[in-house]
This record gives structure tokens, C-alpha cells and sequence, in this order.
């Protein structure tokens, strides 16, 4: 059961069972030209199968305790509406329609008639806003409201609809529009006073009277005996006290009598707000004209926090893939039913064993007498000014007067921050009439340095009430800059490393974040830091999915056969908890994981280390590890390749990159449970690589004389799919045809390889030695390591490394290569333990740049060194005072034993004295580490970035609709931003170069509500990519983008009024990242 409001974006249909006529089974593997099937078939002897139609004409589900059999109730009648329509009359051509209506505050509209014109076809929208009807392209769809001007649509080729009705003020100059009554009213002018609690304490018993002037109003408290309200005046009205004119009392939003106003204690009294003219009528009406005395007593927040709000707003009820009936065929399950108000959708699906299938289909409206619909963004940015609303409604027949609040609290400490929020006066009142709505507004600014906001909102009219609680992130506006100094000291020996910038910093934008020490005696203890950047990646592309399971498979190796690291892991686990709601709460952190991954840095040393501790549970990665390997082998396509991106095409190096990964985790795990999970996935694969392989060379070799030789071949490709090929070479042996294709190609290699790449040259050398060619694979090794450099601080590395664009020009991925070479081909130690130093020169303070190049260095560090030498007793590090170094070694002693030290300095203790860092390492083993200073720059401040071979801007329109047609307008301040408007959002690509595997991320305004919001494979200017909507970015991930220009256009409607900042749009090379550029800032206003 679900929300049945999701059916527009994609509606899944539940078809009965059907048995093909015959099965296929695949016999086991074997290869000759490409790879051979053997298909076995089986008849179906049964009868045709037929699905059994289930009727049930009651409109009462008693057995889920739901009953919509009100007739009343916006479900009943828009049902009944439904029916009547299908009766009607309508062209062959119709197509169902749907969508939402909304008011200009951007809530959903219940209650609005919608008619295709010409025709006896209408429906009105339920509450929460909600149509369907049928209609074909040629029709015209009409919208009317009371008070708001009717809006017509061609249908054309659309099936979502979403209409905005804009208000009509000639017509509300004469009526007055509440809920869904009116009246008649002249033309009134407003006015509004509020005097807030700080001034009514200043009332004493002494004090005979009190009086407030404004420039239009004249409020005067009369306290009359033993502290009793006696009256209140309005200048430019009569008189209130003792007068016949008296004003309309409104007491914690009951209308009251005067007495029980003159009763009032004032040191009971919160605040009081005084209405006249137009603001007052257009609240309450006639019973207004002489102005609204409105007051909020503590008794009223008293009852407001006793309002029980809605907190679990999950939009799928349950989902149940395989319930079994019991001997009496009866099913039952209990599941916890979200209490989000909204109409649902029940589909069963049944069988038996004879494949006999029926399907039953029912909706479910939960609703209550008074009902609180908030609308609230996404996420929220700091900085931004947002106005949410509220849509209060009426479900009864009486008329309800009350009061809505809306409070806000840090998520991490739930300490009140309405006063930061500037959101003081956080009470509103509110007057509906019988099965009518209003909307409240509140406006807020958001702070820095929150992590998320946890709010409450909550009305009360009577004995009826609602609210609703829920968690936002909240995004910072900065952008982190990363400077480090890798560490790399030589047994016996000490070195220094400086921060010039640190050193000699004077800049006063600059906003320090953290100074990090990382040291060890042994980089597997770096592996293991590496690892929670690839169980947290947000992406879900083949490449990220086989990295997560590649983490929790590693993690799991490591601490389980070190005793040491497992032992600390549980002293950390033992010292705290995971208590905050933003911990709980996996969508949101995630959220915040992605925006704003320093924010965690902001964690004490004891939750980081807990954090890490229950991160690595064994269990837990023992079932990550599970549901992760489920998720990789489906994103496996039948041919056994796999694509980048779910939809896209197969894609041969993906497929490679991904049974080498599997390769070297068997290399580090030999474990049954591993080779079956490896099997699994290689068994397809490798065939379809296989043939991949015999296909190109039979296409390169088909116009050649036999005389002829092979005298060119592809390294790249090629030597990468040998590569792989030799990770399996005894679970699926060569067949004789590519045995001898494969014995051209390393014989062509072996005479080649001087002109290769350094990457060409390391994978050669690998595949040569595990292929028995072992001579001529140390002779490849000997003359690298001539080329070489070496020196004290970059280690063993080689000049000619550089990035390019494709992905065997990365220089992680190729240094990580050549260690794996010289460690199996050579068993070089001491050449293996200088290369790791320019490896870990590379990385970032916690990964290195991309999830696949810190998948193959973490392969790297975990090939030698197995000493977990104690750093305490072995290492001297000075930097900045003795005094805060001794301080911060003391919090770490023991892992210090474990041969591992993090010190982490917060903002407010970096100094410049810091920048330089002093290491004497005493132990007979080298020490890795590094030295990261971390600082901020705001994202309105940054400039467009054009000057690389990539580069990308973005511009945005307003989209509206024209006699012409949909027309582009720019955004100016005679045309600005309106709720409801809808926005295209236009990014334009520039590469100089052609380009694998890029990513491109449009951050949006918090404002904005995107208008497609499914992740999809897409075609468009001549680019084929896959287009991802994240809660505050939009992603999009290419494949390969060939040297041009091209623009990509989406949409978004404007969901709140404020002012918001749009952030900027980064596109990166996913493997190759230097190759980045980024749009300018940019900020947006609505109305």
C-alpha cells in the first residue's frame, strides 16, 4: 500500500502469471571461438492459464480499520465523479489526465472543478488537491475557482497537468472568499498591531493605563481592578470601551464575548494583536468591521504542546512480496501505518501452486476533522530568507476559529532556535468556515553552522487539532578547500613539512575549519580510514556499487584477521552511542553526507570514533556486504557485460574494471563464501568478455592474407582485458581458439612494449607473468625502475604520469598498477614501500579522488607490510605548542599502541605557529601519514571557472505558456519569480577535448521543485546520459562527451517565496578529476 500521488510519476502494472512454452537451461561454461550455449527444451503440458477477475463493490475496507463511507467526503463524491464520467460520452482518442491544482502560496487545492469544455466530463479535485479525467489532445481543460480566474489548457500530448489558479482581485474587491463561503464586503483598507508579551509584563496593578501609538492605529489597555482587562480603543473607529460598536474578541483562537475579554489576567496574556478594515473582514468577515482584538494566552501554547504531531510520513504503507495463506486460506499481516493525511493505493496479488492469479485493487483515504498540510522545501541553505505555508482544513460541517504554531529546533541537540530563525512571533490565527481551508504563512531565516532543523507545526481549533514533525537538512553555502602534505619518513630519520599559506596567511575571507595529523607505521591502517568514503557514496552507477561491496568485503577481511584493530574498534563502540536524529534518520544524513561531508568533522573525537566503530561491525558489513553484492549482481545485464548507468549500454571496460576488482579480492580473500560470490558474477561475464575479445580480433584480422602477421593491437583494451583474463584462468581455462589468439597478442606485446604508456607497460608486465612469460616480464620491471625517480619526499615515482582524458590516463590508478607489479612479479619490498609514499601524496584527507581510483590504492597499501608497530614509544612529532601536542597525544594513547595516531584541531585552536610539523621516527619500519589544513570560501563569492578544457554554465528561465506557445523569458525585476512559476534551467557544456565517464551536479535553490524527479537513461543533443534527481542537486553522468559544445535544458517549479542562493554547477571527469570547472554563483528572489 502506498500514496497513491506517486501513480504520476510512474505507475507499475501487476500483470497475471504466464508460463512460457519453453525454458532455456544454460549448460556449464565452455569456451571455444567466443563462447558456446547449450539449450534444452521443455513443453508445457498445462492447460492455457486465465486470471480470475476479484470483485468487491463495498466502499468500506473494515478489516484495515480505514471507512470512507462518508458522503461528505471529498474521496466519496470524487469517486462517484469518476464513475459518472466513464459513462460519458467521450472520443476514441481520450487518454487519462491527472495532476494537482494549486493556490498562488503553491498548496495543494481541494475542491476546484475541473470540466473538459464542450463536454459533460468533470471532476473536482480532493483534498489534498488531486484530478484524473479522461480527455484527447484536441479538447480544452477548464479549471475554475471561486475568486480565481478560470485557466484553460489544451490537452495536446500531455498526460500530468499541473494548474496554478492566480487570484482574482476585481472579483475579491466585492466578495470575500473563507474556505468556501463568501460574502459580500466594500473596499476596505487594512491595518495591523501587534503587541508582543515584552510589553504587556510592563502592565502592572500601579499602572492605570497603558497606550501604544502607531501612525494608523491607537490600541489602549484599560486594566480595570484586582488586574483585569476593562477595554481596548482603536483610533479611526469608535470607541470599544462601553460602546455598542464594540470589536470582534478573539481569545487563543475562539471567538469570545467582551466579558470574557475584560476578564482576562493580563500576566496571563502571551500576545495580542489588534486587525482592522481589510485584514480583519478578510479573516472573519462581517463580525469584524469594527476591527479583531486577537489574544494568545499561555494557556493556549500550553494546549498546543500537547498536540500530538505526525511524525511518520513514510509513503509506501508496507510491501509484502510473499505472504502464505493458511490452512483455511486466509492471510494476515500487521504492519505500522504512516500517519501522513492522503489518499492510498492497496494492490494484493495472488497465485497458487497451479499459477492461478487474481489481483485486487482498492484506495484508502486517511483524513481527519481539522487537518494541517505544511510546505516545506527540500532541504534549506544558510543564509537563504523562506516563507513557508501551511494549508489549514476544515473536513467538518461548522465553521472552526484557531491558532497554528510553527517552532524549530536544532536536530543534534534539540535545543529550541526560534530566535535565531527570526522566528519570534511563531503564532498564527485562523478562522475557517464548514469543509472550507486557509493558508498561514510563516517567514524565517536560516542560520550557519546547522547541521538540520528539526520543526514542529501544529494547529488547534476546539477540541480538533493536527501537526506534523519532521527533520530538514540544512546546506551550508561554503565550498571546502583541501591543502595537505603527505608524510613519508624513513626508518632512523625525521623530516619537517610546511604550510606556507598557514604560515603566512593574511587574508581575512579565510575561514579555518580543521588542521589534521594522520600518522602510521603501517598504511593498512590508511586503507582501513578509506574505506567508509566507499560504503557512503551516494551514486548507484555498476562501478560505486561493486566499490561499497568492495569496502565491506575489505573491512571485514581486515578486521577480522588483525586482533589489534578489532579490540580498539570495540573499545570505541563501547563509548558512545549514535544518539542524534540526524544519525537515525538515513535519508537525511545521506543528504548531508553528500552536500556537506565536513560537517561531520564538527563531531567530538569520541563520536568520530564511534561512528568509525559502528560503521565497522561486523554483522552490520556482513549484511551490507550481502544486500550490496544482491545490488551488483542485478545491475549485471544477461550477456553477462555491465552498464556505467542502469539503461545506458554495456560497457566493456566497466565489465572489466569490475571482475578485476573481484580478482583481487579473491587475491586477498580465498575464502568459500567469497569464491562463490565471485563465481557467480564471473560466469557470465567472463564469456561475454571473451567475445567481446575473439569478435574485434576476428574484425581486425579478416581482410589479412594468411601470410600476413598481426602486427597491431590496442594495449590499452586489449592488455586490460588479458589483465583480467588472468585472474580467472584456472575456474575457466582458454579455449584452443583463444589460446591462440591470446598467444599472438602477448607475443606482439613482448616485442612492443617499449613504445607503450607507463600504464600499458605495468599491465603488460602483469599479464606476461601470469601467462608464464616471467623473463620477459622482469626485463619490462628492470627498465622501470631505471626511469624512476626517486627522492625523500614524493618516494619512488615515475615524471611521465600525468591525467588525461580517457580512463587509462589516471595516475592513481596507474601508480597503484606498478605497485601491484613490482610486489608480484618482483617481491621488490623496499621499491613497494617508496611507491606507496607518492600514492599516499595523492590522496585527500580521508579517500583519494575518485571511488575507483581509491579502490585500486587501497589494493595497493594492502599488498606488503604487516608490522603494527607501536607509534608511541617509536615516533617524536612537534608541531605548534609543546603544551597543546602532550594535550592531544594523551587523548590517543591508545591507538598509538596499535601503531596509528589521528590529532584533529578545531577551528578556533589553529594558529600559525602550526604550520610546520616535525617527525623523528626511532622505529625500524617507515611512517606514513599526512597533514591536512581544511578552510572555507562562500559559494556566492566563486566565479565561473572557463579556463579548462571543460567548462559548463547555467542560466535560467522563466517558462510560460503564450498564444505562440511555451516561450523563455529571462528573469528580470519587471518579470520575476512567482509560487507556481515554472523555471528551465539551461546548462551549456563546453569541451576542447573528447572525454569518458564525466559527472556533471547542478546544485539548486532550496526553492525550487524539480519537476522530473525519476532517474532515467536519456537521449538529447546528439549526448546519451543518466540523469539522477537528488533531494538538493540534480546529477548527470556521460558516458563520453566528443569535443563541441551542448546545452541540456530540465525544469523546476517554484515552491516557496524568499530569497535563496542557487549554488553552483560543477562538472568533473568522474575518474580523471583535475579536469574540472565549475558555473559562477548565483542567488534567487521570489515573490
Amino acid at each position: 500500500m502506498y500514496d497513491s500521488s506517486l501513480d504520476q510519476f510512474a505507475k507499475m502494472k501487476w500483470n497475471g502469471l504466464t508460463i512460457n512454452d519453453y525454458y532455456n537451461n544454460n549448460s556449464n561454461y565452455k569456451s571455444s571461438l567466443g563462447f558456446d550455449k547449450t539449450y534444452t527444451n521443455f513443453r508445457n503440458l498445462n492447460a492455457p492459464l486465465y486470471q480470475v477477475p476479484v470483485k468487491n463493490e463495498s466502499n468500506q475496507l473494515i478489516w484495515f480499520g480505514f471507512n470512507f463511507n462518508n458522503n461528505s467526503n471529498y474521496h466519496v463524491l470524487y469517486e462517484y465523479q469518476k464513475q459518472l464520467n466513464k459513462k460519458a460520452p467521450k472520443p476514441d482518442n481520450a487518454i487519462l489526465i491527472s495532476g494537482f491544482v494549486t493556490d498562488s502560496a503553491g498548496a495543494k487545492f481541494p475542491g476546484a472543478y475541473i470540466v473538459i469544455k464542450g463536454t459533460t466530463r468533470t471532476i473536482t479535485t480532493d483534498y489534498s488537491g488531486y484530478f484524473e479525467i479522461e480527455a484527447a489532445p484536441n479538447e480544452v481543460l477548464s479549471c475554475k475557482y471561486l475568486g480565481y480566474y478560470t485557466k484553460e489548457i489544451l490537452i495536446g500530448n500531455k498526460k500530468s497537468i499541473n494548474i496554478t489558479l492566480i487570484e482574482n482581485h476585481e472579483v475579491l474587491n466585492e466578495v470575500v472568499v473563507v474556505g468556501y463561503g463568501t460574502q459580500k464586503k466594500a473596499g476596505l483598507t487594512g491595518a495591523v498591531m501587534s503587541i508582543q508579551d515584552k510589553r504587556i509584563e510592563a502592565i502592572t496593578e500601579e499602572s492605570d493605563d497603558l497606550v501604544y501609538n502607531t501612525a494608523r492605529i491607537d490600541a489602549q489597555l484599560e486594566q480595570g481592578l484586582q488586574g483585569r482587562v476593562a477595554g481596548i480603543q482603536i483610533r479611526g473607529g469608535s470607541s470599544i470601551s462601553g460602546n455598542s460598536n464594540n470589536p470582534l474578541y478573539v481569545v487563543d483562537g475562539e471567538i469570545a464575548s467582551e466579558e470574557i475579554f475584560k476578564n482576562l489576567n493580563p500576566a496571563d496574556v502571551i500576545s495580542l494583536d489588534i486587525l482592522k478594515d481589510a485584514k480583519a473582514t478578510a479573516l472573519y468577515g462581517s463580525k469584524a468591521t469594527n476591527g479583531v482584538v486577537i489574544i494568545t494566552t499561555k494557556k493556549a501554547l500550553e494546549a498546543l504542546t500537547q498536540v500530538t504531531a505526525r511524525k511518520n510520513l513514510s509513503e509506501t504503507a508496507f510491501f509484502f512480496p510473499n505472504l502464505k495463506t493458511d490452512s483455511r486460506g486466509k492471510v494476515s499481516f500487521n504492519f505500522t501505518s504512516p500517519e501522513a493525511l492522503t489518499s492510498w493505493k492497496l494492490r494484493l496479488l495472488a497465485h497458487n501452486k497451479n499459477a492461478v492469479s487474481a489481483y485486487l485493487e482498492k484506495s484508502v483515504v486517511t483524513q481527519k476533522e481539522l487537518m494541517l498540510l505544511p510546505n516545506f522545501p527540500r532541504f534549506l541553505r544558510e543564509k537563504d530568507t523562506v516563507v513557508i505555508s501551511a494549508k489549514i482544513a476544515n473536513m467538518t460541517n461548522q465553521s472552526k476559529t484557531g491558532i497554528a504554531q510553527l517552532q524549530f529546533f536544532d536536530a543534534t541537540t534539540m535545543q529550541s532556535i526560534d530566535i535565531k530563525m527570526l522566528n519570534v512571533k511563531n503564532i498564527r490565527n485562523f478562522n475557517i468556515t464548514a469543509f472550507g481551508n486557509t493558508t498561514a504563512t510563516w517567514k524565517i531565516n536560516i542560520p550557519e553552522d546547522l547541521q538540520g532543523v528539526q520543526y514542529r507545526i501544529v494547529a488547534k481549533a476546539g477540541n480538533y487539532s493536527d501537526g506534523e514533525e519532521n527533520i530538514l537538512p540544512v546546506l551550508t553555502n561554503t565550498m571546502l578547500v583541501t591543502e595537505s602534505r603527505p608524510i613519508w619518513v624513513r626508518e632512523n630519520s625525521s623530516k619537517s613539512y610546511t604550510f606556507e599559506n598557514l604560515k603566512n596567511n593574511s587574508s581575512t575571507s579565510l575561514k579555518n575549519h580543521q588542521f589534521t595529523l594522520e600518522y602510521t607505521s603501517n598504511p593498512t591502517w590508511l586503507a582501513l580510514q578509506s574505506l567508509p568514503y566507499l560504503m557512503e557514496y551516494e551514486h548507484e552507477c555498476a562501478e560505486q556499487t561493486f566499490a561499497r561491496f568492495y569496502a565491506n568485503a575489505l573491512a571485514n577481511k581486515i578486521i577480522s584477521s588483525n586482533p589489534k584493530i578489532a579490540s580498539l574498534f570495540e573499545t570505541w563502540r563501547k563509548t558512545g552511542k549514535l544518539n542524534s536524529k540526524l544519525e537515525e534518520n538515513e535519508e537525511l544524513k545521506s543528504v548531508i553526507l553528500a552536500e556537506t561531508p565536513w560537517l561531520n568533522d564538527a563531531q567530538t573525537e569520541t563520536e568520530k570514533k564511534s561512528k568509525l566503530a559502528f560503521l565497522f561491525d561486523i554483522e552490520k558489513m556482513k549484511n551490507s556486504q550481502e544486500a550490496t553484492f544482491d545490488k551488483l549482481k542485478q545491475k549485471q545485464n544477461a550477456s553477462g557485460g555491465f552498464c556505467w548507468f542502469d539503461g545506458g549500454r554495456k560497457n566493456e571496460y566497466i565489465t572489466r574494471h569490475i571482475l578485476a576488482g573481484l580478482g583481487h579480492l579473491y587475491q586477498l580473500d580465498k575464502s568459500v563464501n567469497n569464491e562463490f560470490k565471485i563465481n557467480s558474477i564471473a560466469k557470465t561475464g567472463i564469456p561475454f568478455l571473451d567475445g567481446k575479445f575473439l569478435k574485434y580480433h576476428k574484425e581486425r584480422t579478416q581482410n589479412l592474407k594468411p601470410t600476413d602477421k598481426l602486427i597491431w593491437i590496442n594495449p590499452n583494451t586489449d592488455l586490460h582485458y588479458l589483465y583480467t583474463r588472468s585472474f580467472y584462468l584456472e575456474n575457466y581455462p582458454l579455449s584452443d581458439n583463444l589460446k591462440k589468439v591470446t598467444k599472438l597478442y602477448l607475443e606482439t606485446a613482448k616485442k612492443d612494449w617499449l613504445s607503450y604508456s607507463l600504464y600499458e607497460k605495468a599491465l603488460t608486465a602483469l599479464t606476461l607473468n601470469r601467462f608464464g612469460e616471467r623473463e620477459a616480464a622482469k626485463k619490462i620491471l628492470e627498465s622501470l625502475k631505471e626511469t624512476a625517480s626517486n627522492n625523500e619526499d614524493w618516494g619512488m615515482y615515475w615524471i611521465e604520469n600525468k591525467a588525461g582524458w580517457y580512463w587509462y590516463q589516471a595516475p592513481i590508478e596507474t601508480q597503484a598498477l606498478l605497485i601491484e607489479a613490482f610486489a608480484e612479479i618482483a617481491n621488490d619490498e623496499k621499491s613497494v614501500n617508496a611507491m606507496k609514499v607518492w600514492l599516499l601524496k595523492n590522496k585527500q584527507t580521508k579517500n583519494w579522488p575518485t571511488t575507483k581510483s581509491t579502490t585500486e590504492a587501497i589494493y595497493a597499501l594492502l599488498l606488503q607490510g604487516s608490522d603494527w608497530l607501536s607509534v608511541k614509544d617509536n615516533t617524536i612529532i612537534k608541531i605548534g605548542e609543546e603544551k597543546i601536542l602532550t594535550k592531544k597525544l594523551a587523548e590517543n594513547e591508545k591507538e598509538a599502541e596499535t601503531g596509528y595516531l589521528k590529532l584533529n584541531w578545531k577551528a578556533n585552536e589553529i594558529k600559525k605557529e602550526m604550520a610546520t610539523t616535525i617527525i623523528q621516527n626511532k622505529s625500524k619500519v617507515p611512517g606514513y601519514g599526512g597533514v591536512y589544513w581544511q578552510y572555507f570560501e562562500d559559494l556566492d563569492k566563486i566565479k565561473t571557472d572557463d579556463t579548462n578544457t571543460l567548462s559548463v554554465s547555467k542560466e535560467l528561465y522563466l517558462k510560460k505558456s503564450t498564444t505562440s506557445g511555451l516561450t523563455l523569458q529571462k528573469i528580470t525585476a519587471k518579470n520575476p519569480l512567482q509560487i507556481g512559476d515554472l523555471v528551465t534551467v539551461r546548462l551549456i557544456i563546453t569541451t576542447k577535448e573528447n572525454m569518458e565517464f564525466v559527472h556533471l551536479k547542478d546544485l539548486r535553490a532550496s526553492c525550487f521543485e524539480p519537476e522530473n524527479v525519476l532517474s532515467t537513461y536519456e537521449y538529447k543533443e546528439g549526448l546519451a546520459f543518466y540523469r539522477s534527481t537528488k533531494e538538493a542537486a540534480t546529477h548527470f553522468f556521460f558516458d563520453r562527451i566528443n569535443k563541441g559544445t551542448y546545452v541540456l535544458e530540465y525544469d523546476v517549479r517554484v515552491n516557496n517565496s524568499g530569497d535563496f542562493s542557487n549554488g553552483i554547477t560543477t562538472i568533473q571527469s568522474m575518474y580523471a578529476p583535475e579536469f574540472t570547472s565549475h558555473s559562477k554563483g548565483m542567488r534567487v528572489q521570489v515573490k
